[in-house]
């Protein structure tokens, strides 16, 4: 008699290592034909050049643009950027998850689904909404 339990037998059975490999490969799927292959095409198109009709590829514009003053300037605005937003996430996120986790108060619920809201949907949607909020005509304008 086989003492494991209900969940250890079903692993280990033929058809269960089908079904884990199905629950893995279907997003590992997912993500590669819409996450990863777009973004290989993207770059491979910036390092392709074309004569003749067929593609090869083509590193001679690294320099140039790596010796651009702007792509330098982009880059330390990018990083500055990064690390204010980290800095001035970390100051409000923490105290106010330390509320949130620790402190009994009237609107907690209300409050965590507001701070939530951001992180659900998608950033295109955020975007949208802050400028229906914030840009020329909205309501906080």
């Amino acid at each position: 008699m086989d003492r494991r339990p209900p969940r250890a037998r079903w692993r280990s059975s033929p058809a269960g290592a089908v079904l884990w490999g199905l629950a893995a490969g279907v997003p590992a799927l997912f993500i590669g034909v819409f996450f990863v292959w777009p973004i290989v095409a993207l770059v491979a198109t910036g390092f392709t050049g074309e004569s003749g009709g067929s593609a090869h590829l083509d590193l001679s514009g690294i320099p140039e643009v790596l010796g651009d003053p702007r792509t330098w300037r982009v880059v330390g605005n990018t990083l500055g950027q990064a690390g204010v937003a980290t800095v001035i996430a970390l100051i409000l996120g923490v105290p106010a998850a330390f509320a949130l986790y620790r402190l009994e108060f009237r609107g907690r619920g209300l409050l965590r689904a507001l701070l939530t809201v951001p992180f659900v949907l998608p950033t295109v949607v955020v975007g949208v909404a802050f400028t229906a909020l914030f840009g020329p005509g909205g309501w906080l304008a």
